[in-house]
């Protein structure tokens, strides 16, 4: 009995941590949202997180009309002991509909990489 127990949880285990490096259906199929992704950045997942959102925001406005042109500019340093960072964002929006607006539905880390994707889908 001690053993089918131990059987059954190691089973369940290797299934949850199979289904969590697997990534979920919404990435390659995201219906009436907009997914958007972002590799490893220097300031973290939140970092990554936020950078997401806004590609997919930028790509739910160009669906609908609306041009959103970003150049985000990172300058990294390090002299000696010292090192840091800055960084500046230009951002052109070009209007030809009404407003959009959008709500995060699903947030995923992929474990294997540390990509973080997000869908975003029209309120």
């Amino acid at each position: 009995m001690t053993r089918l127990l131990m059987v059954a949880v190691l089973m369940l285990t290797t299934a949850c941590a199979t289904k969590q490096s697997a990534a979920p259906t919404w990435i390659n199929n995201p219906g009436d949202g907009v997914v958007g992704a972002a590799g490893t950045h220097f300031q973290g997942v939140h970092a990554q997180r936020k950078l997401a959102v806004a590609r997919a925001r930028q790509e739910l406005a160009s669906q609908r009309g609306i041009s959103i042109e970003s150049v985000l500019l990172i300058n990294e340093y390090e002299s000696g002991t010292r090192a840091g960072s800055n960084a500046s964002q230009n951002t052109r929006v070009t209007l030809e509909k009404t407003e959009v607006k959008a709500r995060v539905e699903q947030f995923w880390l992929n474990p294997n990489s540390g990509d973080v994707y997000v869908l975003i889908k029209p309120l």
